[in-house]
C-alpha cells in the first residue's frame, strides 16, 4: 500500500507479466464441483419478511397517507370522555399484491378504544405498495405508530 503512493498513471497499455503459479481451475469429478444457478422458491411469496430492502408503503407517500388518517380516522367518543391519548403502534402484513391482512394493535392505550380504532382505519386502508427484496415483491410485516392527541383548550 505504501508503494501506492509513487506510483503514476501512464499514457500507454503495457501487458502484464504472465504468471506461472496460477493454479487452474478444478477439475469436473462427476459433477460434484459444479455450481450451479440458485433455483427459485416456489414458496417465496409465503415467507413474511421483517427486514426488507425496501418498505412497504401507502400509495402516494407520506402525504396521502396523513390524507386517509385525517379522513377516516374518528376519535372514539369512550377515550375523549375518559381524556384518554397515546400512540398506538399497528403491525400488519403486506403481500406482494399490496394487500393487507393480520392487522394487530400490538401496543398503546387499552382502555377508551383507541387500539379498536387503529386497527379499524388500517384494514380499511385498501391496497399498499408491497416491500421490495432482492429485486422482487415481497411479503412483509409493516409497523406503523398512530398517535391520538386530544384538544385542550
Amino acid at each position: 500500500m505504501e508503494q501506492l503512493e509513487f506510483v503514476r498513471i501512464g499514457d500507454i497499455n503495457q501487458r502484464g507479466v504472465a504468471d506461472d503459479n496460477i493454479d487452474n481451475a478444478p477439475v469436473a469429478d462427476n459433477h460434484r464441483d459444479i455450481i450451479s444457478a440458485p433455483k427459485k422458491d416456489p414458496d417465496n411469496n409465503e415467507k413474511i419478511w421483517i427486514g426488507v430492502e425496501i418498505e412497504s408503503s401507502y400509495p402516494g407517500g407520506t402525504t396521502a397517507w396523513m390524507r386517509y388518517l385525517n379522513k377516516t380516522f374518528r376519535y372514539p367518543d369512550e377515550a375523549q370522555e375518559i381524556n384518554v391519548q397515546g400512540a398506538v403502534v399497528v403491525q400488519f402484513v403486506v403481500d406482494v399484491e399490496g394487500i393487507v391482512s393480520d392487522v394487530e394493535a400490538i401496543s398503546g392505550p387499552v382502555n377508551g378504544g383507541l387500539r379498536d380504532e387503529t386497527v379499524r382505519v388500517i384494514r380499511k386502508s385498501g391496497k399498499w405498495e408491497p416491500a421490495i427484496q432482492n429485486g422482487r415483491k415481497a411479503k412483509s410485516y409493516k409497523k406503523q405508530p398512530i398517535t391520538f392527541k386530544l384538544d385542550t383548550e
